[in-house]
């Protein structure tokens, strides 16, 4: 490690220190995905992070809108969902209900894309915490072997919740599967009744 380098991390576990009793700080650093950076990385990503706060059923980002961010649930519940059908008579099918110190919106980070499902503030006073596709590319450029612990939790997250929606997608076919089956079968015919039996 050069003088640089040393002064950096230095300045760098300094600031670090002066933040301690920050709650964003708190929150960050005992978080999977943000534990094992180093100082300076960890406080880039500290000072790219923007809080922001939502009324009960506001929508925070809605299907087929640009993705450049993904959220992390701080405080209060999210719904990651799709409408079919024109509104007010659309239905939706919920995929998951984010709560707090989970992601969601990660698919943003790998693909700039739009978006393919909404989500919406389930809670009054939601707050969550946005980091950007364009922060993690300027985290790469200045610490590369941290953007890539950030970038393998987040594919890890993408896993397990595709994993998620599998097994769920499963249930819902077997269920399918059984009512077919049980549509299908014909009917039993009903039971004859006997005549009572001579009482003479």
């Amino acid at each position: 490690m050069d003088f640089w380098q040393r002064l950096v991390r230095r300045a760098s576990l300094k600031a670090l220190g002066n933040l301690e009793k920050d709650e964003t700080y708190s929150f960050l650093r005992e978080h999977a995905l943000f534990r094992e950076l180093s100082p300076p990385a960890f406080l880039f990503l500290h000072d790219c992070m923007i809080e922001r706060r939502y009324n009960r059923n506001e929508i925070i980002f809605a299907e087929g809108t640009p993705g450049v961010c993904l959220f992390l649930v701080r405080t209060g519940r999210v719904e990651v969902f799709a409408s079919h059908g024109a509104e007010p008579h659309a239905s939706r099918t919920i995929y998951c209900v984010a709560s707090e110190r989970q992601i969601f919106g990660e698919l943003s980070m790998v693909s700039m894309s739009y978006r393919t499902r909404s989500a919406k503030a389930l809670d009054p006073g939601t707050a969550i915490l946005a980091l950007s596709l364009y922060d993690l590319k300027a985290l790469e450029k200045q610490h590369p072997a941290d953007a890539l612990r950030v970038l393998k939790g987040i594919t890890e997250t993408m896993a397990h919740n595709l994993l998620d929606v599998s097994l769920r997608l499963r249930e819902v076919e077997r269920d399918l599967t059984n009512s077919r089956a049980q549509s299908s079968r014909p009917a039993s015919p009903a039971s004859e009744s006997l005549p009572p039996a001579s009482q003479g």
